[in-house]
């Protein structure tokens, strides 16, 4: 399960479904005791694929069946 960490503590993140609405991603789900829904714009996405190490990521992806 996701964790966020932050300096007023750590918390789970349950992410119920993930859906397209609108031309944005949208997660639902909790954090902590929280119902949560996470937009993701195309604005924000593109920001999040230009902060991303793509190589690193793709290593991630070719190990997962083999990480624990």
């Amino acid at each position: 399960m996701p964790r966020m960490v932050t300096p007023a503590g750590d918390m789970e993140v349950q992410v119920s479904k993930v859906e397209v609405i609108d031309n944005s991603i949208v997660a639902t789900g909790k954090m902590g005791v929280w119902d949560a829904k996470i937009y993701v714009s195309p604005d924000d996405l593109k920001q999040i694929i230009k902060m991303t190490p793509i190589f690193k990521m793709i290593g991630l992806v070719l190990r997962l069946p083999f990480i624990k």
